[in-house]
């Protein structure tokens, strides 16, 4: 029964969630090891305080399912100024952004921090410190897939879980019911979510602190190679992940809207551009503009026979592209 419920529990890994708060990354375990390489990048409201948010880590093995590994209190935090916290080992090996807060409460340096293979990472919020389950508590008694002892002040903003293949793995399990961003695939260590529209995970390949996804190992396919960089926001180009800073700002007037409105583009040099609309698939649907894009403000009004749904805004200089979600009702 058990290695059903794990399967049904990932044919749920692509839902589309528009999350506030949200797991974004996650490399744990890099060549098989723990590391003062493993973080958890987490995404808030920027420049806020996080307030009664927490990290939990729960095994996925079948011989210790749902036992609480790790509880990360983030009360006390506040989000960068692009969103992020970075949580690191003790030794934060990154550079990121300092836009970006750093906490450094993984574990030590080389071990004991983050296991690969089945686990469950869940973003909660709770109502009192006391409704958090302890570390080593099994909250999953009868191992049926639920958790059924963790508190009712407890609320899942996010889950991630990694399951691996293979029949030493048959009754691992994760506990994605809430949101589900679910994986599935041999040793699993890696996962980065983008643009709030697609999820994708597999085995980290590299040295630090230049990690990517293999070529192979790796779902769904357009994520090989791609580069985790901790503590820098995510995007995504026609579905492929790029994390990058951007020098543009767009904005959509109304948003949501049914169609129409105006698009407003500020850059801080001039230069040859476009803008187009792309659908959550990373196809392209329209092409608002191309051409000049000057300094400052630049003002485009659509009026578009749009199906309901998110889009993204892309817009593309000569630094690269930059999105911005447009919902359509």
């Amino acid at each position: 029964m058990k290695k059903v419920w794990g399967v049904l529990l990932v044919l749920f890994a692509f839902s589309l969630q528009i999350k506030a708060q949200s797991i974004e990354e996650i490399l744990s375990n890099p060549d098989g090891t723990d590391s003062i390489w493993e973080f958890v990048e987490l995404k808030f409201a920027p420049s806020t305080a996080v307030g009664n948010k927490a990290l939990l880590y729960i095994e996925g093995d079948k011989n210790g399912l749902g036992e609480v590994k790790k509880v990360l209190n983030l009360n006390g935090l506040t989000s960068g100024s692009n969103g992020l916290v970075l949580l690191t080992a003790n030794t934060n090996p990154y550079t990121p952004p300092a836009a970006t807060t750093v906490s450094s409460v993984l574990g030590n340096n080389n071990t004991g921090n983050l296991e690969n293979g089945s686990a469950t990472y869940l973003l909660v919020s709770y109502a009192n410190a006391s409704d958090l389950p302890s570390g080593s508590s099994d909250i999953d008694v009868d191992d049926n897939g639920t958790l059924e002892l963790l508190s009712a002040g407890v609320t899942i903003l996010d889950c991630v879980g990694f399951i691996e293949k293979g029949a030493s793995n048959d009754g691992d399990g994760v506990y994605c019911t809430v949101v589900n961003d679910t994986s599935e695939i041999s040793g699993p260590d890696g996962y980065i979510f983008a643009a709030n529209s697609l999820d994708g995970y597999g085995k980290a390949a590299g040295t630090g602190p230049s990690f990517t996804f293999e070529a192979t190992n790796v779902s769904p396919a357009s994520f090989a190679n791609q580069a985790f960089t901790p503590g820098v926001p995510n995007g995504t180009v026609s579905g492929i992940i790029r994390n990058e800073t951007s020098t543009v700002g767009i904005k959509i007037f109304p948003n949501p809207n049914t169609g129409t409105g105006t698009i407003t583009v500020t850059g801080q040099k001039a230069s040859f551009g476009s803008i187009d609309i792309y659908n959550l698939a990373g196809a392209k649907v329209y092409n608002v503009y191309e051409g000049q894009l000057n300094t400052g403000k630049n003002e485009f009004a659509f009026s578009l026979d749009l199906e309901s749904g998110l889009y993204l805004i892309g817009v593309r200089n000569d630094e690269g592209i930059t999105f911005s979600k447009c919902i359509v009702e």
